[in-house]
């Protein structure tokens, strides 16, 4: 297989039916529609049914997937071989992977379909150099903004601008929760322009406004109301990580508006670029309030915590609540 570009950060979903993929990735959403668009493609093929292999890389050894990417197909010109999980192949698995990847059979497609990859393997580089890796990150939150304007217009509705920050704001930048709320919105208009009254009430604005309260607590340096307020998020079903994503990312636009008034940029120009639509007044109190070097500081102990959730065994919410009485204490 000829050289291609390296591709370890990937932008589309559409990919093409070469004979080696590998499909990776925390955003879930486009990972499954990656998987799905090269099912599409290849279900459109003759006698798919008879040349569709679907594996598992906790159970399928590596001798049985490459035996069965070898296999001629069916009376027809590919097959598609799926291995999922393939997260659980071990070092000397991927490696052969990666080796077949570099002469492969023509007549087949290997389509591994990963939760992570770690890509400073031998195996992992391989198959990069090879332009087989298909990696998708976490977005930022503009990309998740233009792609729920994006999703709405399939959906037969149009968000503008203040709209889909809102929906964004509300739920996250987790795809699969931005499509969810879509949905729900398509119940509820039908189809059209969706009023930002219809996003206030459907989609869990609640989230925001414990968010605005949250912050208050932080900079009035009020211990108990700070921890309520979490568990009241908490008790909403609020997973702890989230909580601290949402809180990180109100911190940066904290430091980001502070910044612009600095400069002397009007309260509504700065409101406006830092994409705060609903409870500017408020918004603005927090970023006067709160003493730039402290919201910093506020910053990098969220980034820590942020590790720390991911790599200790401490429970998250105690992990959780032990940062926001950290953030409290600041001065």
């Amino acid at each position: 297989m000829a050289r291609k570009a390296r591709r370890t950060t990937a932008t589309t979903t559409d990919l093409p039916l070469q004979p080696v993929l590998v499909v990776c990735g925390v955003e879930r959403a486009l990972v499954d529609a990656a998987v799905r668009g090269v099912r599409h493609k290849f279900l459109q093929a003759p006698m798919a049914d008879f040349n569709h292999d679907r594996l598992s890389g906790r159970t399928a050894a590596v001798e049985q997937i490459l035996a069965c990417a070898r296999t001629v197909p069916m009376m027809a010109r590919q097959r598609l071989v799926e291995v999922n999980d393939a997260e659980a192949l071990n070092a000397e698995a991927l490696d052969k992977i990666a080796g077949y990847a570099a002469q492969p059979a023509p007549h087949s497609v290997l389509l591994l379909v990963a939760r992570d990859i770690d890509r400073r393997t031998r195996a992992a580089r391989a198959l990069e150099e090879l332009g087989c890796l298909f990696c998708y990150q976490q977005l930022d939150e503009d990309s998740v903004v233009r792609i729920a304007q994006e999703r709405a217009r399939a959906l037969g509705l149009t968000l503008d601008e203040e709209a889909a920050q809102l929906l964004v704001t509300a739920v996250g930048t987790e795809l699969l929760l931005v499509e969810r709320a879509l949905e729900k919105l398509q119940l509820v208009v039908g189809s059209g322009p969706v009023p930002i009254e219809a996003i206030e009430e459907h989609t869990a604005q609640t989230r925001v406004e414990s968010i605005f309260k949250l912050t208050d607590a932080i900079a009035a340096g009020d211990r108990a109301r700070a921890l309520e307020v979490v568990g009241q998020m908490l008790d909403a079903r609020e997973a702890p990580l989230r909580i601290l994503a949402t809180l990180a990312w109100q911190q940066r636009q904290l430091i980001r508006a502070r910044d612009l008034l600095d400069r002397g940029t009007p309260a509504p120009e700065v409101l406006r670029s830092v994409k705060v639509f609903r409870f500017g007044e408020r918004f603005l109190r927090s970023v006067r309030a709160l003493p730039r070097q402290r919201v910093a500081s506020g910053l990098l102990l969220l980034e820590r915590a942020d590790r720390a959730f991911k790599s200790s065994r401490v429970k998250p919410r105690l992990a959780l609540e032990s940062a926001v009485l950290q953030l409290v204490a600041l001065r």
